[in-house]
């Protein structure tokens, strides 16, 4: 199977596609994710940053974002990994991997040395040998579980 990851770019119209792909899987409202994506165009700066795997007909089948804070109180814990999210039929194939793999040779072309990221889906991460931070709480006043990532 063949797919790419790419970067968010300024096609405005992928932007829009993307922000709609997000929020319908995390119900999250989709302006939220169109401003942090037209935020991640300034070159600058390492984060807000958008990814998107793409299969071989230019469908979004996976994404991945790297932003300052994942909804928690650790606003020192940052940046932070968010919305990781591959389609269902495209799972067990390597995309999750490979998204994280990009983001994290950015930032490392960036000179960033660590990544935090919040889960209750602890079994890929341990397998990329993020390390369990512990419990932090979210705004919500939920815990939840924090990992992080020497780069």
């Amino acid at each position: 199977m063949e797919y790419k990851i790419i970067l968010i770019n300024n096609d405005l119209n992928l932007i829009k596609k993307a922000a709609l792909w997000f929020s319908d899987k995390w119900k999250i409202s989709e302006d939220e994710y169109y401003k942090s994506m037209l935020d991640s165009l300034n070159n600058d700066i390492a984060y807000p940053k958008w990814y998107l795997a793409l299969n071989n007909k230019e469908e979004i089948i996976g994404g991945i974002g790297l932003i300052q804070n994942d909804f928690h109180k650790r606003k020192d814990l940052y940046p932070n990994i968010c919305a990781l999210y591959v389609t269902k039929e495209y799972r067990n194939k390597g995309i999750a991997r490979s998204l994280i793999n990009k983001l994290i040779s950015d930032l490392k072309n960036k000179g960033i040395n660590k990544v935090y990221l919040v889960t209750d889906h602890t079994n890929l991460y341990e397998k990329m040998d993020f390390i369990y931070y512990g419990d932090i709480e979210e705004l919500d006043g939920k815990l939840t579980r924090m990992y992080y990532k020497e780069i």
